[in-house]
């Protein structure tokens, strides 16, 4: 098991970016471009495949499909914690190429308008481990490029 950890600064407080980040269409946006994500079911949510907003025992099977390739794989993503004291989101994740992929989102106040993001990941893919650490690096420097991109939206 590999850790990476990828943070940088948003333009927002941290508690309004921890509550954007509960919402699943704010997970859609910021993987659009690098992942397709299609809900294929989801445990314990009888409304839609997918929630509105992450909760602790949250369990959906996804089909990703990654930089637009024609392959898709399975993906299971359970959410473990939401801390909205800590604001902290925690996942256990796997499928495809992972064992496991346990997600962690972290938002620390930097201010009053300003939070320090950080992507945390725990990464087991066997021997493909170590290309898979560095693809989490480039995607979680995307997905908090696109952080930024939804906050300069939203502002507009």
């Amino acid at each position: 098991m590999r850790r990476v950890s990828i943070s940088s600064t948003l333009s927002l407080s941290a508690d309004e970016a921890f509550r954007l980040a509960l919402r699943y269409d704010t997970f859609l946006f910021v993987t659009r471009g690098a992942m397709r994500v299609v809900p294929l079911a989801a445990a314990g949510n009888a409304v839609s495949l997918a929630p509105k907003e992450w909760r602790p025992g949250d369990h959906l099977t996804l089909s990703i499909r990654l930089l637009h390739l024609p392959v898709a794989y399975q993906h299971e993503l359970a959410v473990e914690r939401v801390d909205p004291v800590a604001r902290e989101i925690s996942t256990r994740e796997h499928g495809g190429l992972m064992k496991a992929w346990n997600h962690t989102l972290r938002f620390e106040a930097a201010g009053a308008h300003h939070c320090r993001y950080t992507d945390e990941v725990d990464i087991d893919a066997g021997w493909l481990t170590l290309p898979v650490c560095r693809f989490a690096r480039l995607f979680f420097r995307y997905r908090q490029w696109r952080w930024r991109r939804l906050i300069a939206e939203s502002r507009r």
